[in-house]
């Protein structure tokens, strides 16, 4: 949408209020993704690439991934071999269903992204405890149910 027809929508004021929602999450997610490792779960996912909602790819150092197989409707298919390739950088990728990460060590990562995953789990408990134990300590866990 062009500025003209932002303006013309929510006016002014509301213009400048959407614009300065959005320096403030820019600055919110770079504080805890810039220069940091992550696990991502089920992606890639549109809304984390560089035009997407919140462009976490660009900030990380490197991202793993986990699959529960190489070949998806979603993402073709992905060998292992070649790893987890996001805006050119590649991460491991893992081949396992998001309720078992054994292969992972705990505490691994600062961040772990999983996008529209978690409603298609069968125990979804049993896979955000998983998740927490492969974070480093105290750090985040971003699930976003889309929309």
């Amino acid at each position: 949408m062009n500025i003209f027809r932002k303006l013309k929508k929510y006016g002014v004021l509301g213009s400048i209020k959407k614009l300065a929602r959005k320096i403030r999450l820019k600055q919110i997610y770079e504080h805890y993704f810039k220069d940091k490792t992550g696990l991502e779960i089920g992606g890639p996912s549109l809304m984390f690439f560089n035009n997407g909602y919140m462009p976490i790819y660009k900030l990380a150092t490197v991202i793993d991934g986990v699959n529960f197989s190489s070949d998806t409707v979603w993402t073709g298919d992905m060998d292992p071999k070649n790893g987890y390739i996001i805006n050119g950088k590649t991460g491991t990728l893992y081949i396992s269903d998001a309720t078992d990460l054994s292969m992972i060590p705990d505490n691994t990562y600062d961040f772990i992204l999983s996008c529209n995953n978690i409603e298609h789990i069968a125990n979804p408990m049993k896979a955000l405890h998983q998740w927490i134990l492969k974070l480093i300590c105290s750090n985040i866990c971003v699930k976003w149910w889309g929309g």
